[in-house]
């Protein structure tokens, strides 16, 4: 790694065995410490120097699938690292990278980080932003279970404003405000509005689709081919995506389900 650390961040809900998670990203060769980003109410966890708990209120409107808890969380973590020349892995508490799948990401990215495109304002970013997965089939919408990238890059993907819509409980929509989550004609999926918000640091045009998404970027937009063709020409120069990592995902007793994605247009390099 020629002398670069990493910061892990898990974001989310404390879950059974998250704790024994961090704990074996702190035996990871390179890792300098690891963030726990959760919420007040949660399990106490014990501090050590190089494992940090951040319990954050909770939010009004945790957004749709729980955007905004992911995006706040992930803030508050990213305060936690180290400096801007770490790396920081982004993944969530009930999910746990395992064995060789660090030596595989940490030496995909080192490989494939590097990249010539700049942010509209001329600066940035240091490098690609690496995901388990990316879509061809959703605009702008890269997988967010899994990120890694240089600190001052994961700032920039992270640093969105949260959704104001509310979210919708689907089992009982009367005890909310809207009606269930339109993927087709008006809401946006959780995955696309965090990309969005990156894609648009790149293109004028892209904010133009970002300001106008109903137009451009929900599944049945009237324009949505224009959106698909310049998430096409950015999609694998910003992000990049890993080979198969072995990742146990806790609660649904088994590792990370690429063949879930794979219909939908999901794929890994």
């Amino acid at each position: 790694m020629a002398g670069l650390t990493l910061d892990v961040i898990l974001q989310g809900p404390i879950a059974g065995d998250t704790y024994k998670y961090a704990q074996s990203y702190l035996e990871v060769p390179d890792v300098k410490r690891v963030i726990i980003s959760t919420w007040k109410g949660q399990p106490e966890l014990q501090e050590t120097d190089r494992l940090k708990v951040i319990y954050s209120d909770d939010l009004a409107n945790p957004g749709q699938n729980n955007r905004n808890r992911q995006i706040f969380s992930t803030q508050k973590g990213l305060e936690q690292c180290s400096d801007f020349d770490t790396l920081v892995v982004k993944t969530r508490t009930d999910q746990h990278i395992r064995g060789h799948s660090w030596e595989t990401m940490k030496r995909y990215f080192m490989a494939n980080y590097k990249i010539e495109e700049k942010f509209l304002d001329g600066t940035g970013p240091k490098g690609a932003i690496f995901a388990i997965g990316l879509y061809t089939k959703f605009v702008f919408h890269p997988q967010d279970h899994l990120f890694m990238g240089f600190r001052e890059d994961m700032d920039a993907l992270f640093g969105l404003p949260l959704d104001p819509v509310l979210p919708v409980n689907i089992e009982n929509p009367a005890d909310n405000v809207g009606t269930y989550s339109d993927w087709a004609h008006q809401d946006l999926r959780p995955n696309a509005y965090i990309g969005m918000h990156y894609y648009a640091r790149f293109d004028e045009h892209i904010q133009h689709m970002v300001d106008n998404f109903q137009e451009y970027i929900v599944d049945e937009a009237v324009c949505r081919e224009e959106a698909l063709a310049a998430d096409k020409e950015f999609r694998d120069k910003i992000f990049k995506v890993f080979p198969p990592l072995d990742v146990w995902w806790g609660k649904h007793h088994r590792t990370y389900p690429y063949e879930w994605g794979a219909p939908f247009s999901e794929y890994h390099a």
